[in-house]
């Protein structure tokens, strides 16, 4: 089809009377051109609407499960409690600490672990004098 042409004015060279060039209209590439494109378009929009369908019937599908999960049907409203009542109550997360809050229990934590050493230090001596005598 796009071989289709219009010649338009052809060049004849004087001396020779032979046809030197010619100017066409090559009407085959733009009918192919719309060919093509309207094949295209039809492809697109075919896929397109199968999409759009399956869309329409996933969502209608899970309209008719929420609807036989609820009550028979019942009101959208009606439904949430008994939703909720059937999952477990997530404990709300406990607030996190600022910095300053956690400095200030790294800092106790290293006062209370340098008394339990002091602590342990005494007692260990204590108990080597205690076992002193009790060698001699």
């Amino acid at each position: 089809m796009s071989d289709l042409v219009v010649v338009l004015r052809t060049i004849v060279d004087p001396d020779t009377n032979e046809i030197v060039d010619t100017i066409t209209l090559n009407y085959g590439n733009l009918i192919m051109a719309i060919l093509t494109f309207l094949i295209d378009a039809f492809v697109i929009f075919t896929v397109l609407r199968i999409v759009r369908n399956a869309q329409r019937k996933l969502k209608e599908g899970a309209e008719a499960l929420k609807q036989k999960m609820t009550k028979d049907g019942a009101s959208e409203e009606e439904a949430q409690p008994v939703a909720e009542a059937a999952a477990p109550a997530v404990p709300a997360e406990p607030p996190k600490p600022t910095t300053e809050e956690l400095l200030a229990e790294i800092r106790d934590l290293l006062k209370e672990n340098a008394e339990l050493k002091k602590t342990a230090a005494v007692s260990a001596e204590a108990d080597n004098v205690a076992e002193r005598p009790a060698q001699e």
